[in-house]
């Protein structure tokens, strides 16, 4: 889904404005050089269907995040993302954030929560405005325009825009290197990446927050979190497939020349390993999980056919698996789950240019050879994605683990998401809600 507004008279000075605007692409901006953000408490949420995470970090000069405080407990009343007992993840949610607050010494009113990408919809949308004095450079406030546009778009019903940001800015149709400030022109126009949920899910979610006695302050996609936390630049840059093994489902988000170019979510994770694992070594689903963790392996081949793992029950009996067919048990669901990778990432018309391959993260990234099963299987490079792109020296080594991605980038993107908001538009608001208690009339219909 695309859209431009009605533009009258546009190709009249199309033409004639072309030179002069590529000529005014390279002025120099205006740009705010005092960060205000800087040295903030940033807070992420990470509400799984497992545990419900939580981090708090100071954002330091060089925008690294200094975490000061993480907790988790197991999760209740939360299913693949739906809110199914509200008192229960409210109390969930409660505990988190209260640990958060009493260990670091630091207030919060309103969380950055995740949103898995099986709840959402995203889509593309250029705002544009005609600027009544041409000659004068754009101002913040005219960016804050293309911004409201996005905050004000009509959606189907039941829909509601949840996150965004823009991509790219245009000047009389010609591309800018950087931001608009500065530049001058007629037509100002804005590509933004579009995210949108059904409105019952996102309501559902804000009132358990407010139920716990916080509100949201944005929402963020699981895997724009985990790109934050886990791939760099460069990798950003040349090509690189981000696959996020969560409980129910997996995401696959491409990027490519420094941007986000495709997403998509397989309905198979770490939870359909572990129930293969229990319809075929007939274990219950924590005796299951517990032998995934302990002695699972990717590649069948490279354990010993004769290895035997032995697994105790409550009542004092035991039960013996063969490692080799637990293995030929993961790596036939992970085989499954890499085919689908592979063809969304053909779909998208990127086969054969990922030079960076497949970082994997989630809670099944550890699986032992999983990276040489994905290379094999697909032929590209893989590593692990650790969340310590962003962070500094000091992190806690608990943090410094896959399961954590989502948590530490709902923190970072948060940060980075007002920062640009604030060097575009001038506007800062550190106190105010994205996401007021009631969703306006105009955002439902």
């Amino acid at each position: 889904m695309s859209g431009k507004g009605n533009i009258k008279n546009y190709a009249d000075f199309k033409e004639a404005m072309l030179a002069s605007a590529k000529r005014k692409s390279v002025a120099t901006n205006s740009v705010k050089t005092i960060n205000p953000l800087i040295g903030e408490y940033w807070f992420g949420l990470d509400l799984g269907s497992q545990k419900i995470r939580g981090v708090c970090g100071r954002m330091m000069a060089d925008e690294k995040l200094e975490v000061t405080t993480f907790s988790e407990t197991p999760a209740a009343g939360i299913d693949r993302g739906w809110i199914i007992e509200p008192d229960a993840a409210a109390n969930c949610i409660k505990t988190v954030v209260n640990d958060l607050m009493m260990m670091s010494g630091a207030a919060v009113e309103q969380l950055t929560v995740m949103l898995p990408a099986s709840q959402l919809k995203r889509f593309t949308y250029r705002s544009v405005i005609e600027r009544e004095h041409e000659l004068t450079p754009v101002t913040p406030a005219e960016i804050g325009l293309l911004y409201a546009q996005i905050q004000d778009l009509e959606m189907p019903a039941g829909e509601r825009v949840i996150h965004f940001y823009p991509e790219d800015f245009f000047m009389d149709d010609v591309k800018l290197n950087a931001g608009p400030a500065g530049i001058t022109g007629k037509w100002l126009e804005a590509e933004f990446h579009v995210w949108a949920a059904q409105y019952t899910v996102v309501q559902n979610i804000i009132n358990c927050v407010e139920k716990a006695g916080f509100s949201v302050e944005t929402f963020i996609p699981a895997y724009i979190a985990a790109a934050q936390s886990v791939l760099t630049d460069d990798e950003k840059k040349s090509g690189v497939a981000l696959m996020e093994i969560g409980v129910f489902s997996t995401q696959i988000a491409i990027y490519f020349n420094g941007k986000l170019q495709d997403a998509a979510s397989i309905p198979f994770g770490g939870a359909s390993i572990t129930g293969d694992i229990m319809n075929g070594c007939v274990l219950s689903a924590k005796e299951a999980e517990r032998v995934k963790i302990k002695s699972g392996c990717a590649i069948a081949g490279k354990v010993k056919e004769n290895e035997i793992v032995t697994i105790p029950d409550a009542k004092g009996f035991s039960k013996e698996i063969s490692v080799s067919i637990l293995a030929q048990i993961i790596q036939a669901r992970v085989e499954e789950i890499l085919e689908m990778a592979k063809a969304e990432i053909k779909k998208a018309g990127f086969e054969g240019r990922l030079m960076n391959g497949i970082v994997v993260t989630g809670g099944t990234a550890e699986l032992k050879l999983l990276n040489e099963l994905i290379e094999t299987h697909t032929g590209l490079k893989a590593r692990t994605g650790y969340p310590v792109e962003k962070l500094t020296g000091s992190a806690p080594m608990e943090i410094r683990n896959p399961v954590y991605a989502n948590c530490i980038g709902q923190a970072i993107s948060a940060y980075e998401k007002k920062k640009q908001e604030y060097f575009l538009t001038g506007k800062l608001n550190l106190n105010s809600a994205s996401f007021p208690s009631e969703v306006k009339e105009k955002e439902i219909k």
